[in-house]
């Protein structure tokens, strides 16, 4: 199967699972009855449009701002008389979420928690019996379930600020040329490579001191902001601009890079037209959850010329699989393989 064959199919395996997942917890909400203040986490639209009619207030919490929509790195204050939790992708994501809805509902308030079986929603009732009584499965089907369960009265302490996840890190730099051999960052459960420096950045990094950045730099999908903290070292004088989909990357990057320009945006949909770089930096996603998507990495490379100014260069770096080399070619007059190895290579395109 070709490259562009296997990301489409990988594509319509997400919708599916979306749409699957739609129908199952449609299938739970017309037999509750709910009045109050209601939390949905990761709402696809399905819960607000069925609920909202009826009387209930829903507030609506994403993380993640795709497709243009509002979205925060925490919910709104509580309290709740009910809540639902879209299961998060991310496993290392899933306590964090919960904590942040069990501490927003009343005593003794309803959750329901769904998901696709590939996701780990079969075995996700041990994670809400310490905090929930009453815990059971209340739909199957699709390959998808739901879990209800109800907040205990005295549930154990929980983790219901933002802060009470965060880890203060440092990351080693990978090269030579840097002011310091570590980088001092602030993360979170969930943010793109927590708790380390993955193979992919430590590589685009290994390369970037021979770059000599300069002017104003745009690190593209920044997670907590890493390539363009290493990027300052190599010239405190840069301008820089630091751009992700996820909120929470939004908030890590503004304790992270103090000074720098923060845009939540879902690829280059919310950066101004008339914005344009000397130097584009990105460690694009290639994933969703379990699901392979490149468009962003497609879209990245695409567009990045309109982006650049003359002589401005496009540095990204991929896993060998993703054959960015094709588009890099396509996309620019000028470009060329700055590092590789057997896993990850490290691209550069020049605007002429």
């Amino acid at each position: 199967m070709d490259k562009p064959s296997k990301r489409r199919r990988l594509s319509n395996r997400a919708g599916d699972r979306e749409q699957r997942l739609a129908k199952v917890i449609s299938s739970v909400l017309p037999t509750l009855e709910l009045t109050g203040r209601v939390l949905a986490v990761g709402d696809d639209g399905s819960i607000e449009e069925q609920l909202s009619p009826l009387g209930t207030e829903v507030e609506v919490w994403h993380r993640y701002a795709y497709g243009g929509r509002p979205a925060t790195a925490w919910p709104g204050a509580g309290p709740f008389d009910a809540a639902f939790i879209r299961l998060p992708r991310s496993r290392v994501a899933q306590e964090m979420t919960l904590h942040a809805t069990a501490q927003r509902l009343k005593p003794g308030a309803p959750l329901w928690v769904y998901g696709a079986n590939d996701e780990g929603i079969r075995s996700y009732s041990r994670h809400l019996d310490p905090l929930f009584e009453s815990v059971e499965t209340v739909a199957t089907k699709h390959h998808c379930r739901v879990i209800a369960g109800d907040l205990r009265p005295e549930p154990p302490p929980l983790r219901g600020a933002l802060d009470d996840w965060a880890e203060d890190l440092s990351i080693p730099l990978p090269a030579s040329g840097y002011d310091t051999p570590t980088l001092s960052v602030r993360s979170w459960p969930g943010l793109f490579a927590h708790n380390r420096l993955d193979p992919g950045s430590a590589r685009l990094l290994a390369a970037l001191p021979g770059l000599s950045p300069r002017g104003r730099v745009l690190d593209f999908g920044c997670g907590s902001g890493v390539l363009a903290l290493a990027a300052r070292q190599l010239n405190p004088a840069l301008e820089l601009t630091l751009l992700d989909v996820d909120a929470l990357a939004v908030h890590a990057v503004g304790v992270n890079v103090p000074g720098a320009e923060v845009i939540l945006s879902d690829r280059w949909a919310q950066l101004p037209p008339s914005d344009s770089f000397d130097l584009i930096l990105s460690n694009p996603p290639i994933h969703i959850g379990k699901d392979e998507d490149f468009s962003a990495l497609t879209e990245l490379i695409t567009n990045a010329p309109e982006r650049l100014r003359d002589r401005g260069k496009l540095v990204v770096v991929a896993q060998r699989t993703a054959g960015i080399g094709t588009p890099m070619k396509s996309a620019f007059d000028k470009s060329r393989t700055l590092s590789r190895d057997s896993h990850f290579e490290v691209w550069c395109g020049e605007k002429t």
